[in-house]
């Protein structure tokens, strides 16, 4: 199921034919390859790097598409929308997002986390 497109690059999930197995994916459209990630992507941008779900604490990950995680938010962040990454421009929000407990959120900007591997 198609969740997000970015670019060339498209994020959702598939189920096995027998419906038992699930598993994000980034499709990269313009050379015909997929990458599996850990869940569903929250969001994608122009590079292909997906928030997921890190399935042991479940705290929302930054992953490319090699499978590096390229960056760990605090647990309850919540990210909107992952930036496309331009280098050209300089300096600009990476995430866009909340933080918070349930009844109590901030509005966030997350930078430096594009190129940043933890």
């Amino acid at each position: 199921m198609l969740t997000e497109i970015r670019g060339n690059f498209s994020g959702g999930s598939e189920i096995d034919a027998g419906g038992d197995t699930f598993a994000g994916m980034v499709w990269d459209d313009l050379h015909g390859r997929y990458y599996p990630i850990p869940t569903d992507p929250e969001s994608i941008n122009n590079v292909g790097d997906a928030v997921t779900i890190d399935e042991q604490d479940g705290s929302q990950v930054v992953v490319a598409v090699n499978g590096t995680t390229r960056w760990k938010f605090p647990q309850r962040t919540r990210i909107a929308t992952l930036m496309d990454r331009n280098p050209v421009t300089g300096p600009e929000p990476d995430a866009v997002g909340t933080i918070g407990a349930f009844d109590d959120n901030h509005a966030v900007l997350w930078s430096g986390c594009s190129d940043a591997i933890h």
